[in-house]
This record gives C-alpha cells, structure tokens and sequence, in this order.
C-alpha cells in the first residue's frame, strides 16, 4: 500500500498546536482529577483523526461535580471544531433523591448510576488501599476516590463508545490503532507532543499506513497516580 498523502510533520504540527492552546488532554489539570484514558487512532490515504478519551473528576463545579469523560479529537477531517466534548457521566442519588455530581458522598450513598445502570461501590478502606487510592474519611468519600476505586471494573462503562467517537470523525474512516496506555507528554513542563515518542511513533506509522510499525519505546504513564497534581489547585 502507498503512503499517505499527510505527512508526519502535519500531524505533529496539528497536535503541537492543540498542546500550545491548551486543548491537548493535560493529565495533571489542576482542576481534574485523572482517572483513565483511551486513544484512537483512525486513518486512510487522505484522513486521520487522533481521539483522546480522558476520564475525569471536575473539581471545580461543586456541589454539581461532574465525573465524565471529555474526548479530544484532531486531525484533518474532524466532524465540526477540534476540541474537547463530554460524554458518559457517573450520578449518585442523596436520601431525598435529589441526583448530584460527585462531590462529598454522604454515608447513606452506596451506589451509583452509570450511563443508567446502578452499581454499587465498596467503602471498605482496605479495597482504597489495594488500589492505591488515599482516602480521608470511607464514611465521606471524594469524587475522584469514587471514580478511582470503580476502576478498572467500571471503565468501559464510564468511557467513550464507539458510537460517541464516531460523531466526531466519518464513520467510514478505519481505525489504524487504540491504545489503553501509553507515554503521555508533561504539558505542564512545557514539553511539546512531538517531543513524545509515542506521538512521533504513531504519526510516522500513520503516514506510512502500517499499523505493526508503532511501537511504544518509552514507560507508559498514562495511570492517575502518575499525575499527583492533577485537581488539586
């Protein structure tokens, strides 16, 4: 199969400029807790698109904070502006029933509403413990301790489908690669996507629409606790 007619330095140069204006996906937002992430990668000989799912915990709409998962989407045929939008969401419901965001969850709270589907959550410390997650207080649980300890069990749930993704691409653009992990750049120490090698591997195999060249040659850490900053200002 021939190349694409893109080049490598399009793509880095489309993703360094959503890096710049701050509409690349920070992991450590002050103002969002990182849950999790997924990337999709879609091309053919004259599109590509680049997905970016991040879950996340909104620390600055209280006491409607908000767990979603805002998907960023680049590239040369993006289905209207190229830039973050919401989808999922995680609900929990107070003893009157009133439906809130996330936020401090009361002792009487051991559910919550995904994507309509009740689930329970655990209180027991010793589960936070196992999965790293420091909590204050099990009787007055945090928003993104929530959403952490609902993880992994719960992350296809709580992420993008492929029907989200697809309103924001044409459907008949191919997915070339996904990727549940991976090395993310530091936005925040000013470090340029196309200085990440994951980025400049999955540009140089998409140009070349060879999916078996990408390679990860750097740690992921894409993992929340990798990003301790992250909602806390």
């Amino acid at each position: 199969m021939s190349k694409a007619s893109y080049t490598v330095e399009e793509i880095l140069r489309v993703l360094d400029e959503h890096g710049r204006n701050y509409s690349f996906p920070m992991l450590d937002n002050d103002y969002f807790y990182p849950g999790d992430v997924r990337l999709s990668a879609y091309a053919d000989q004259t599109r590509w698109a680049i997905i970016i799912e991040q879950l996340c915990c909104n620390n600055r709409q209280r006491p409607r904070e908000g767990i979603e998962t805002y998907l960023g989407v680049f590239g040369n045929c993006v289905l209207g502006p190229a830039s973050f939008r919401q989808v999922g969401g995680l609900t929990y419901r107070t003893s009157d029933d009133e439906t809130l965001y996330s936020g401090r969850i009361p002792p009487s709270v051991t559910k919550v509403e995904i994507r309509g589907r009740e689930v329970f959550f655990p209180r027991d410390p010793k589960l936070y413990k196992a999965k790293r997650i420091k909590i204050e207080d099990p009787a007055l649980l945090h928003g993104h301790e929530l959403m952490r300890v609902l993880l992994p069990e719960h992350r296809e749930a709580m992420l993008a489908t492929e029907e989200e993704r697809r309103r924001l691409i044409p459907h008949d653009l191919p997915l070339f690669a996904r990727l549940d992990e991976w090395h993310h750049p530091d936005l925040a120490d000013d470090e340029l996507v196309s200085e990440c090698s994951t980025f400049r591997n999955l540009a140089i195999a998409m140009v070349e629409l060879e999916p078996n060249r990408f390679r990860l040659t750097e740690k992921p850490n894409t993992h929340w606790s990798n990003w301790p900053m992250g909602g806390t200002l």
